[in-house]
């Protein structure tokens, strides 16, 4: 009707309903979208407001109510970001209708992400001026799981000041990001008392769930029929429920709420799209042969069967009995019941068609134990059905693909077999590209492995390629959690107990010491997960990008690019001031390129280093044994270096050049003293011979 009528047009339909006293149309279930629409056309107006507001009073004395009318006033007004509107109407409605946990909840994660300080101080208001105070188990999840750990952080200590205190295993994630990143942050005794029992008062922790919310004591796992009916509700969007679940940590939707989010859409490829949607935002459907059978149908574009499998009345746990699935097949057909027995072939039909993922992942395993050659097919084949690598696999694959290969390509080449030198190190780098597209955890060693290969072989254009592809791995194009390695997060030093132990409480765990009969909980088989927020700063000395292009990492691509490059023929753009396109353009600044790079996608780049570092590769680039026959000394000449630096850099880097004679010559007698005689034996023979000799060249990968 808004699209339609617009604001206007919404109100006088509401005026006219009034006077003619059928506002009990407004008040069916099925009016859930016009009663928001009229909310949403009377926020503009505070005298609208105040008419809808006697309205509702008028309802409540013939036991009449309507539903959500100040939750969804305050979703409009801030909507608009009407802020100090929001918080009058706020404090008016709340004397009469206060909120509850759940509907405060589902505000605050409707808007809690946005940063600007405007909403920020808005909703801080809200909550102060609400009696509720127990949503840290809402809020905090919602912004971590977001990717918004510097809100979340900010938000705990409000919530703290407020006797706001977490009690469900829903924030122990936060909790455990905030023990490993920010280890100095003292924990309130309530949040120790979730993450580790043992310190807090026996009997106390008991898991709870958050108001409206029946959680599994899996992360994100939420009662699959309180989730339909979110999903089934029309006075909320789709798009609203699925931003909603995702900020609030789903991982997995169950047949129920799968079902509730098909029947809102019109055909399979709608519903398709719906759960493509889904795989975006890393929430995984059921591995329930219900769920199977719906994606299945939906993304064969079975309208039919998609529409059969929706309005059957088959309770979805029947499916997965395959004897059961048989038996109602068989009764079918006896009933000569066209359209069940072909919704049950139709699910036969799924059943061996997904099961793939499964298969594939078994397959690769025991492929895997002959060697990588085979591997490599079923890698290539997961890749084209768009299945998911599982994290064991990968390890073990990643195990394999590097054996041999490490920092040194130097050494591990002289046990490599005849034939392509290179070509261990080329199948580790599509074996970890592959699986790096699957979305699961690799070690940074392995990326340090490899980049540091590809730099002392002189691959630069790779390594350039390479960095860029594992740093954006860390820049996702929708913000929330990045699965990083269990040998990468930080240990816990503020308490010798792991969060994600946070299951069993004290003196449970004393009676069951036998591992056989010890029932490892879902949060003990999730401590090899571990993730980052998206908002971590590359900065953070325990973020894997920090981690890989630390001060070594940069110093030595400096190295790399200058003295490998000074031992070929000057480029010919470097030479004749053409513009640079290519890498090789930029002659020996080409390291100093790829730093510029690695800078522009944000990673922190010491520009001390750089400048050090110049100066001493120009000191060492002056024994001519350490470049080709065909350059001489204007080559690593300080003004044509700082032309070529200041140029790869983007802009002014190095001082200017009478400075930087200054450092070059003040770094000199150190050079000296490192490499003693190199420089010894170069002017001895020059002074003997009189002109320049070649001496061997001294290692420098």
């Amino acid at each position: 009707m808004r699209l339609k009528h617009g604001e206007d047009g919404t109100w006088a339909c509401f005026e006219l309903l009034r006077g003619l006293h059928r506002l009990h149309l407004i008040l069916r279930e099925s009016s859930s979208k016009l009663r928001e629409e009229i909310v949403d056309a009377a926020s503009v107006v505070d005298k609208r407001v105040d008419t809808l507001r006697e309205v509702v009073v008028r309802l409540r004395s013939f036991s009449q109510t309507w539903p959500n009318f100040h939750v969804n006033l305050l979703h409009s007004l801030l909507r608009r970001e009407d802020y100090d509107r929001a918080l009058e109407w706020h404090t008016v409605l709340s004397r009469q209708s206060p909120l509850g946990p759940e509907a405060l909840g589902g505000l605050f994660s409707r808007f809690i992400t946005d940063p600007k300080p405007e909403m920020q101080d808005a909703l801080t208001s809200i909550y102060d001026a609400s009696n509720v105070r127990r949503l840290y188990d809402i809020i905090i999840p919602v912004l971590y799981n977001s990717g918004n750990s510097r809100l979340a952080r900010e938000w705990r200590k409000k919530l703290i000041e407020f006797g706001d205190h977490p009690s469900s295993v829903r924030s122990i994630p936060f909790l455990d990001f905030l023990s490993r990143y920010y280890p100095r942050t003292r924990l309130t005794p309530q949040e120790v008392a979730l993450v580790d029992p043992g310190m807090g008062a026996e009997g106390q922790y008991e898991p709870e769930d958050g108001p409206g919310m029946q959680h599994n004591t899996k992360k994100g796992i939420y009662s699959d029929r309180f989730l339909a009916k979110w999903f089934a509700s029309t006075w909320l969007s789709v798009e609203f429920v699925l931003n909603f679940v995702h900020r609030m940590g789903l991982e997995m939707v169950g047949p129920l709420s799968l079902q509730a989010l098909a029947l809102r859409e019109p055909d399979a490829e709608a519903v398709a799209a719906r759960i493509s949607h889904l795989d975006k935002l890393d929430i995984r459907v059921a591995p329930q042969t219900y769920c199977k059978a719906l994606v299945f149908f939906a993304r064969s574009g079975e309208d039919e069967l998609l529409n059969l499998l929706l309005q059957t009345d088959i309770h979805p746990d029947e499916f997965d009995n395959p004897k059961t699935r048989h038996r109602i097949l068989a009764a079918a057909i006896e009933r000569k019941d066209s359209q069940r027995e072909a919704l049950l072939e139709g699910v036969e039909w799924a059943v061996r068609s997904q099961e793939a993922p499964d298969y594939l992942n078994d397959l690769l395993r025991s492929m895997l134990k002959r060697g990588l050659g085979k591997a490599k097919l079923v890698i290539d084949r997961m890749a084209a059905l768009k299945v998911k690598i599982s994290q064991k696999n990968a390890d073990i694959l990643l195990d394999h693909a590097f054996q041999g290969v490490g920092k040194h390509p130097t050494r591990w080449k002289r046990k490599v077999p005849p034939g392509d030198p290179d070509a261990q190190l080329d199948r580790a780098i599509y074996i970890t590209r592959r699986i790096s597209s699957h979305g699961v955890a690799i070690p940074v060693q392995y990326w340090s492995n490899l980049i540091y290969s590809l730099g002392r072989l002189g691959r630069f254009e790779e390594l350039l390629q390479l960095s860029i592809e594992f740093v954006r791995l860390y820049k996702p194009t929708i913000h929330g959690l990045i699965p990083v390695h269990r040998q990468d997060a930080p240990e816990i030093t503020s308490t010798s107990v792991d969060p994600l132990r946070a299951e069993m409480p004290r003196g449970r765990a004393d009676q069951e010491t036998s591992p056989k009969r010890r029932r490892k909980s879902e949060y003990e088989e999730l401590k090899d997960a571990h993730h980052i927020p998206s908002d971590l700063s590359f900065t953070h000395r325990h973020h894997p990008v920090q981690l890989v292009f630390d001060r070594i990492l940069q110093q030595n691509i400096l190295r790399w690019g200058f003295d490998q490059t000074l031992l070929k023929e000057p480029a010919v753009s470097a030479s004749m001031d053409r513009p640079a396109n290519r890498l090789a353009d930029f002659d020996i600044a080409c390291g100093v390129r790829i730093l510029a790079s690695l800078r522009d996608e944000g990673v922190l780049i010491d520009r001390q280093v750089l400048r050090s570092r110049i100066a001493n590769r120009i000191i060492l680039g002056e024994v001519p044994s350490r470049r080709h026959q065909l350059r001489d000394d204007g080559d690593v000449s300080t003004e044509h270096v700082k032309r070529l630096v200041d140029a790869a850099w983007g802009s002014e880097v190095l001082p200017s050049l009478p400075e930087f004679n200054k450092v070059v010559e003040k770094q000199r007698p150190g050079v000296w003293e490192e490499y003693p005689l190199l420089f010894q034996n170069t002017y001895r023979d020059r002074d003997r011979s009189g002109s320049e000799l070649e001496f061997s060249t001294i290692p420098f990968i």
